[in-house]
């Protein structure tokens, strides 16, 4: 683990992640959000076939926005991977929710990107073409 970046729990009583600790103090790292690594994220959810394919395909979108020059933000991510699922609901977890805060590089044209709702509903609440936009300049 890097310097401050904390462990992630196990799951609680009603398989989710504790969203608090209740005798941490207001400021403390040890509540939700988690601030962790790639390699604590790894070392934990990599329990079925299912969850290393979830986790390939956002190294894979990770490695996307390092192409397109994106080197620098966090990301805050949810959905049924961080639920057991597996126990509440008799099933492997289906996707990742995935929230990207990104600090673009200087020179990146950002006129045609858009966020809007996605085609398909099942597929969030919201889409962007943020990624395919600034791939293209990135060669």
């Amino acid at each position: 683990m890097t310097a401050g970046t904390v462990a992630i729990p196990a799951w609680n009583s009603a398989g989710v992640l504790p969203p608090i600790r209740p005798n941490a103090p207001g400021s403390s790292p040890d509540r939700s959000p988690y601030v962790v690594d790639l390699a604590v994220l790894f070392d934990r959810f990599t329990t079925s076939p299912e969850r290393v394919a979830i986790l390939d395909g956002l190294l894979r979108f990770r490695a996307d926005l390092h192409g397109a020059g994106i080197t620098s933000g966090f990301q805050w991510l949810d959905g049924s991977f961080l639920e057991h699922v597996e126990a509440l609901e008799g099933r492997p977890p289906r996707d990742m929710d995935v929230v990207t805060f990104l600090d673009l590089p200087q020179g990146l044209d950002t006129a045609q990107v858009t966020v809007e709702p996605p085609r398909d509903p099942a597929h969030g609440d919201m889409a962007t073409n943020a990624a395919m936009v600034l791939a293209k300049p990135a060669g």
